[in-house]
Formats: structure tokens, C-alpha cells, sequence
């Protein structure tokens, strides 16, 4: 994982905050105050470091005081 590339993400306020969850094999991004309509982008190289299967995890956004709801599902 490519911890320095979370950090300057946070540096340059793209991002506000991150964790690392379940042996790294989970990151969760946090974002406030996204007002309606607006859109952040950025990208985040993940490699497969190990031998063997390689299964991407779906990967959904929630409001962090509604966590039973999903936003949106990106592809």
C-alpha cells in the first residue's frame, strides 16, 4: 500500500481523512462537506504486492451519519 500517497492526498486537501481497516486491505476515504452536485476526482494506484488471486471488493460511498445508505457505487 502506498501510504505517502494517502498522506499528500490529505496534504493538498483532496482528501480530509483515511484509515486502513482489516489488515490493510480496506481503505476508507472521508470527504466533508461535499455540497449538492459537487464532484471530487482523484486517483489512487493499488498493487498487488503478493502472489496469487487478486478479488477487488466493491467499493461504495456513504455519508458518515448514514451509514446504512449508499450514495453511489463507482465501477
Amino acid at each position: 500500500m502506498n501510504f505517502d500517497l494517502f498522506e499528500t492526498l490529505k496534504a493538498n486537501q483532496v482528501i480530509d481523512q483515511y484509515e486502513f481497516k482489516n489488515g490493510n486491505s480496506e481503505v476508507w476515504i472521508y470527504i466533508k462537506g461535499l455540497e449538492p452536485g459537487e464532484v471530487k476526482t482523484f486517483n489512487i494506484d493499488l498493487i498487488q504486492q503478493f502472489q496469487g488471486i487478486c478479488q477487488e471488493r466493491p467499493q461504495e460511498a456513504f455519508e458518515f451519519y448514514n451509514p446504512s445508505q449508499p450514495i453511489w457505487v463507482i465501477l
